[in-house]
């Protein structure tokens, strides 16, 4: 979540890293068997050992994990705002697509059910985005509430019959939209993660989490002089920000890490003393 410090407000969003490719196609090529094609290119009747040896070792749980645990790393360093000229947006959002590219490579069909729950609402959203970028006939846009004012001055200037979207800050919305692909890479490698893997992914966020919180005790503690363990030139200087801009943001986090917390101590519970934890639950 370390970034490049710049001006602005930390509220603005634009269109900064906006830009991926279909990754259905990705997930679509990921079952065709290349081996045999490039077999018949070149008039071979065996399958490509090297291509094989590929695909398996890029699909194995170890490197699964490993690429989590990078994505997580990744997303720490580098998004801890949503500012619209804050530079590292320009390289997380691509990375991002092409953690998910890998993600839809090695799934199978099956992954994606556990993941199916949090996949919905955040394509309903993408959706709505993508609806309010749809330019709309001026009577159309005009009729819509709080445009009026908008109309009426683009009649006073000659531009009463420009189509328009439903959102008055197209830019923004584009922004909000690119995003979505961070949200999106993340689920696509916790769905691809063996069950001790989403432990241990869901155990590497909780010590984000906590080293946030330590961060955040130590900015509060530095007061004036503690300006350099702000990662973001514009934030709440007064208040714990640990590895983000904002400190809402901040706090947010830290309301996740408890649910987290709770949920780790549940699971070691149940893990060491099975019998005892039935008995409770019952």
């Amino acid at each position: 979540m370390l970034a490049p410090r710049v001006s602005g407000h930390y509220g603005q969003h634009d269109v900064t890293g906006l830009g991926s490719w279909p990754l259905w196609i990705i997930f679509a090529i990921r079952h065709v068997d290349w081996s045999k094609i490039i077999a018949s290119r070149i008039r071979i009747k065996r399958r490509v050992p090297l291509l094989d040896n590929l695909s398996e070792g890029l699909g194995s749980a170890r490197t699964r994990q490993v690429v989590m645990v990078a994505f997580i790393v990744l997303v720490c360093l580098l998004g801890g705002g949503s500012r619209d000229d804050i530079a590292s947006l320009m390289w997380l959002r691509p990375l991002s697509v092409l953690f998910a590219g890998y993600a839809l490579w090695v799934a199978s069909s099956e992954d994606f059910r556990s993941v199916r729950p949090a996949l919905l609402p955040l394509g309903l959203l993408a959706l709505w985005m993508l609806i309010q970028l749809i330019p709309l006939p001026q009577n159309v846009w005009s009729a819509l509430p709080g445009r009026q004012v908008i109309a009426d001055i683009g009649s006073a200037i000659g531009l009463d019959d420009v189509a328009r979207p439903i959102t008055l800050s197209p830019s923004a919305t584009l922004n909000s939209l690119a995003a979505l692909v961070v949200p999106f890479a993340g689920l696509m490698l916790l769905a691809i993660q063996v069950e001790g893997a989403r432990h241990a992914a869901l155990t590497s966020l909780w010590l984000v989490a906590l080293f946030g919180a330590m961060l955040g005790f130590l900015q509060l503690m530095g007061g004036d002089s503690g300006g350099f363990l702000y990662p973001y030139a514009f934030t709440n200087p007064d208040s714990a920000v640990g590895l983000f801009a904002n400190r809402n943001h901040n706090a947010v986090f830290q309301a996740m890490a408890l649910v987290m917390a709770a949920l780790l101590l549940v699971e070691e519970q149940a893990r060491r003393h099975p019998r005892e934890f039935m008995v409770a639950l019952l």
